[in-house]
């Protein structure tokens, strides 16, 4: 629970929306693939509020030693907000189980979406074969509804679905819904995640597994009449 709304919800809430407009919500899946058709612009903001400077996971992060394992700093260390753009971001129908497609990245934040920046979240070269664990691709996962992995058109081999217990089911794990990577569940980003302690919301090149406290997802409306 986040804001006084819980994201661990199942399928029917994920596809009709949930939350308070006014503070925290989920607007819901039929409705971002009604809005996104055809690709729209879309922002992600983050923030991380530097009053938590003094916790363990914190100094670790940003003490250097990360740093030295990794060879970048992460961007939270020195600043509290982000933002991640894509310049053409869409979310496919119900048959689709709501496949997510993103590109044309810019920000600050890292390509914690589509992979196409060619940098894995600790900022280093990403193979071509890397980019399926990414967000990019993936349908929509509740914990009653695990979609697997969406396979291209002219593939009709079916979806890879993993098993369903608490040990492969990622929106169990991550007590959330989401475009989840099968077999990667805590790969670059969650931000529905509602899991306690680190890897709650997160985006990794930001702030690796340090939980984001704000963040804000915008779509640019193109001619909605």
């Amino acid at each position: 629970e986040y804001m006084g709304v819980d994201f661990f919800r199942n399928w029917v809430n994920y596809t009709a929306g949930f939350g308070d407009v006014r503070t925290n919500f989920f607007l819901g899946l039929e409705e971002i693939h009604e809005i996104s058709k055809g690709g729209v612009p879309m922002r992600i903001d983050i923030w991380v509020d530097r009053s938590h400077s003094d916790d363990v996971y914190w100094k670790y992060l940003c003490s250097g030693r990360f740093e030295q394992f990794n060879n970048f700093t992460l961007p939270f260390c020195t600043q509290e907000h982000v933002h991640a753009r894509y310049e053409k971001f869409s979310v496919g129908s119900a048959a689709t189980n709501y496949r997510l497609k993103a590109s044309g990245y810019s920000g600050n934040a890292g390509d914690m979406i589509a992979g196409e920046q060619g940098r894995n979240p600790f900022h280093k070269p990403v193979e071509e074969a890397q980019r399926k664990d990414y967000p990019n691709g993936n349908p929509f996962s509740t914990f009653d509804h695990e979609s697997g992995v969406f396979r291209e058109s002219g593939d009709d081999s079916g979806p890879i679905l993993p098993e369903d217990d608490d040990e492969t089911n990622c929106s169990r794990q991550y007590k959330s819904g989401w475009w989840f990577v099968a077999g990667m569940c805590v790969w670059g980003t969650d931000l529905n995640s509602a899991k306690d302690g680190y890897s709650s919301v997160y985006w990794r090149s930001y702030a690796d597994l340090y939980p984001l406290d704000k963040v804000e997802i915008k779509i640019k409306v193109i001619n909605p009449f």
